[in-house]
């Protein structure tokens, strides 16, 4: 089965609408660490949005990439560029933007999922690299999530494994 142009556009438009909510949200907070987690989804949902746009011209999806995640480079290299004593001092983050991003991450994730289902070959290898994607974007969520939140519990627990390098 071939990708229909209805599939292509609500991928688009799920995309765009989670590129334009990191965009927004990066733009109000003052927290660095947020700052770099929501502006690096947000280039990567463009991404992922030319990506998409190129399939829907007519590209085949064996001529197109889907680029890999970059968020904890990204956030990593504003992690290490601040003291332990200017991160104690970060603003507090709107604990309701992450968990708005971990929503739409989880509905671009079931679409890809349910597009994955109904293709074969290449075309579903294209919609589970992009599922991917969209899981390690929820995960990159979770994880300044729960540092920005739970910081005393993150040091203690397992999860300070994933981003060890966020240990202080």
């Amino acid at each position: 089965m071939s990708i229909s142009q209805e599939s292509l556009d609500l991928a688009i438009e799920l995309e765009q609408k989670g590129h334009d909510y990191y965009e927004e949200n990066a733009a109000k907070t003052n927290n660095p660490m947020a700052k770099s987690v929501l502006e690096s989804l947000a280039e990567q949902e463009l991404d992922h949005i030319e990506t998409i746009k190129q399939i829907a011209a007519g590209k085949g999806v064996e001529n197109v990439e889907v680029k890999s995640s970059n968020v904890e480079d990204n956030v990593r290299d504003v992690f290490e560029s601040f003291s332990d004593k200017e991160k104690e001092e970060w603003e507090d983050i709107d604990e309701e933007v992450y968990k708005h991003a971990l929503d739409l991450e989880q509905d671009i994730y079931d679409l890809y999922a349910n597009l994955a289902d109904k293709t074969e070959g290449k075309e579903k290898e294209f919609f589970e690299a992009l599922m991917e994607e969209e899981n390690n974007h929820y995960e990159s969520i979770q994880n300044a999530l729960y540092y920005l939140t739970e910081n005393s519990k993150w040091l203690d627990e397992e999860e300070s494994q994933v981003w060890n390098w966020m240990n202080i």
